[in-house]
């Protein structure tokens, strides 16, 4: 289940916003050995942006963008769809309580 879901998910919802970014991945040498950086840019944000509102919370939270994106390591270079999965309902009122985010490649 998808908090937001995309237009690849649910083909009757093609008008809901998608959430599009630009992963780089650079690898550089340091006097201890060797870094790697990761950095998500966001494109022309959506509106509304409560999905970016709600990415940026989970940032707040404490957590790195490595533990929040499950796929992350596994991505290269290029543009993807950030959207959510692994979703826990709440039991009693059914909201989404808990949630994973993940990298899918962009398909116009």
């Amino acid at each position: 289940m998808n908090i937001f879901p995309s237009k690849d998910s649910d083909p009757s919802k093609k008008d809901l916003p998608r959430l599009k970014v630009r992963l780089t991945v650079e690898s550089y040498r340091t006097t201890r050995g060797v870094a790697q950086k990761r950095e998500l840019y966001f494109f022309k944000v959506p509106n509304p942006a409560q999905i970016v509102d709600c990415f940026y919370e989970d940032l707040s939270n404490g957590n790195d963008l490595e533990d929040l994106i499950i796929n992350l390591d596994q991505k290269i270079n290029g543009v993807y769809e950030l959207r959510t999965c692994n979703v826990k309902n709440d039991w009693e009122s059914g909201y989404a309580e808990e949630w994973d985010w993940e990298l899918v490649e962009w398909v116009d």
